[in-house]
C-alpha cells in the first residue's frame, strides 16, 4: 500500500511541474549605476508608505555568463539578508540594493560574493528553497534600513503583506528596457491542503500558501521578497503559475521551519 501511494505522490507531482513555472527574473537592476531609477520608481510607485518596507532589498545575483537575474529578499540582521535559493543558483556574486526610508536620500549597494544556499535545496520539487547572502555591516545602512524578526513558534497568522517587483514597460525609447516598480499586497494565508489542490505533493510542511485579498497575488518579480506580517517574516516567495491573477495561491517558503537561519543562532 505504500508503495502505491508513493507512486501516486509522484504522478501529481509530474502533473503539477508541468504548469508551475518559477516566477520570471528581471535585469532592469543589473548594475548598482541605477540605484536612482531604482528609488525614483519606489517613490513614485510604491501602493504602501517607503517606510514600511524598509527591510525590502533587491538581490541582482551576478551569474557566470554575465548576465543577472533580480529578485528580491530582507535584512533579517545587520549581516544577514534572507532570500530563496533558486534566485542564487549559478551565481558568482551578488548586488544588494538597500531602499532608503526617507525621499530624496537614494538607494544604497553592497557587494557581496559569500551567500549560503540550503544544502538540502532540490530545485526539481522546489524544496528547501531558501538562502543566506552575507553583507558587510556598514553603519549607513544600519540607520536607513528596519531589520525583520523571526515569527513565533505557536502564533498563526491569516493575514499578510507581499512585496515584490512589478513589471513596468517604460515609455523612453532611450532606455529600451522594462523597469521594475515595488508593488505591495494584502494576502491571506490558506491551508496547506486547499493549496495541494493546486499543486499537489510540491506543498510540503515546509511551504506556506497564500491567496490575494484583491486583485493580484505574487507575480513576476516577486521571487525570493518576504511575506510579512504583524512585523514578523513568515514566508520567502517560491513559485506559482505563470498567469498571476488566475486565482491560483502564491507558495512561500515557511520561515518558521528554518530557524537555522535565524540571525540569533548564526
Amino acid at each position: 500500500m505504500s508503495n502505491i501511494l508513493k507512486v501516486i505522490e509522484v504522478i501529481l507531482i509530474i502533473l503539477a511541474l508541468t504548469y508551475i513555472k518559477k516566477y520570471k527574473w528581471f535585469d532592469t537592476l543589473s548594475s548598482p549605476d541605477e540605484e536612482k531609477l531604482l528609488q525614483q520608481n519606489v517613490m513614485s510607485n510604491s501602493t504602501r508608505n517607503i517606510s514600511s518596507s524598509s527591510c525590502f532589498v533587491a538581490v541582482v545575483a551576478k551569474l557566470a555568463n554575465e548576465s543577472s537575474r533580480t529578485c528580491g529578499g530582507s535584512r533579517i540582521s545587520n549581516r544577514y539578508i534572507l532570500t530563496a535559493a533558486h534566485c542564487l543558483e549559478g551565481s558568482e556574486s551578488v548586488t544588494i540594493i538597500l531602499i532608503e526610508t526617507a525621499p530624496g536620500d537614494g538607494a544604497y549597494t553592497i557587494a557581496s560574493s559569500t551567500f549560503k544556499i540550503h544544502p538540502k535545496w532540490q530545485p526539481r520539487i522546489l524544496l528547501n528553497d531558501v538562502a543566506l547572502i552575507e553583507i558587510s555591516p556598514l553603519e549607513r545602512a544600519h540607520k536607513i534600513q528596519q531589520l525583520v524578526g523571526f515569527p513565533g513558534k505557536k502564533k498563526r497568522d491569516r493575514i499578510g503583506t507581499l512585496y515584490g517587483w512589478e513589471k513596468n514597460e517604460t515609455s523612453d525609447s532611450s532606455k529600451n528596457k522594462t523597469m521594475s516598480i515595488l508593488r505591495t499586497h494584502e494576502v491571506v494565508v490558506i491551508d496547506n491542503e486547499e493549496c495541494a489542490e493546486s499543486f499537489g505533493g510540491l506543498i510540503r510542511k515546509t511551504n506556506i500558501c497564500t491567496k490575494a485579498l484583491s486583485y493580484q497575488n505574487g507575480c513576476h518579480g516577486f521571487s525570493g521578497s518576504p511575506l510579512l506580517a504583524n512585523g514578523r517574516q513568515i514566508g520567502i516567495v517560491s513559485f506559482g503559475t505563470s498567469k498571476c491573477n488566475s486565482g491560483y495561491p502564491t507558495v512561500h517558503t515557511r520561515v518558521s521551519k528554518y530557524r537555522e537561519m535565524d540571525p540569533r543562532k548564526l
